[in-house]
C-alpha cells in the first residue's frame, strides 16, 4: 500500500521489490491533481510495472474505506502535515498486518514539521510498533503483535534515536561528522 504515489517513482521501486519477492499488488493511492494521473499511468508502462500498481485515484480517507484486504507494508508519503500523517496511522495501522511494516517517508530533517510530531504521538508513544529503523529521511517500523506492545525505557530509547536523528540537520554538521553521525544512527 503506497498513500502518496505522485509521478510514481517510488511506486516503481515497490514494485519491482514485489516482483523479486512475493509476487503482491502495490495499491498506489494519490488523489491525482490536474494531469499527474496520465503521467504515473505513463512511468508504470514505462517502467514495466503496471501489471503490479493497482491505482486508486483518490485520497487516503475513501482508499481506506473501499479497501478492505490486509496490507504487508503500508509506505506513507502523502500529506506531510500533522493532521495528515496522524489519520493515515490511524486509517491504516488496523489494516497493517501483525509483524508487517509501516513507512514513512520524508520523516527525518525538519522537527517543526508536522509529521515529526504526528509520528512521535501517533507511532513512537503509542506503544504499537517495534524495530524502528531509519533509513536516509525514512522512518520505517514493525506493527508490534497484541502480545508484544511495550513501554518503558524501550519507548524512551526510541524516542531519544527519533529526535537524535534530526538534530545533525538542524545544526548544520561538518560533512565528515553529519556522514559519521548518519551511519552511527542507521545502525541503531
Amino acid at each position: 500500500m503506497e498513500i502518496g504515489s505522485y509521478m510514481g517513482k517510488s511506486t516503481t521501486w515497490l514494485a519491482k521489490g514485489s516482483r523479486s519477492g512475493s509476487g503482491l499488488k502495490v495499491c498506489a493511492v494519490d488523489p491525482h491533481g490536474e494531469n499527474t494521473f496520465e503521467g504515473f499511468a505513463r512511468n508504470m508502462k514505462r517502467a514495466r510495472v503496471e501489471d503490479l500498481v493497482v491505482p486508486y485515484v483518490m485520497t487516503s480517507a475513501k482508499a481506506a474505506r473501499e479497501i478492505h484486504e490486509s496490507v504487508a507494508l503500508a509506505f506513507v508519503d502523502g500529506s506531510h502535515t500533522y493532521d495528515g500523517v496522524k489519520s493515515d496511522v490511524e486509517l491504516w495501522f488496523p489494516k497493517v498486518v501483525e509483524g508487517g511494516y509501516m513507512a514513512f517517508h520524508d520523516a527525518v530533517g525538519n522537527r517543526e514539521a508536522g509529521e515529526h510530531r504526528a509520528l512521535r504521538h501517533a507511532v513512537y508513544e503509542s506503544g504499537r510498533f517495534r524495530n524502528f529503523r531509519l533509513v536516509g529521511s525514512m522512518v520505517i517500523c514493525q506493527k508490534a503483535r497484541s502480545s508484544e506492545v511495550r513501554r518503558g525505557l524501550q519507548t524512551r530509547w526510541k524516542l531519544l534515536m527519533f529526535d537524535a536523528a534530526d538534530l545533525p540537520l538542524e545544526h548544520y554538521l561538518p560533512g565528515p561528522l553529519l556522514r559519521r553521525t548518519r551511519r552511527i544512527l542507521r545502525r541503531l
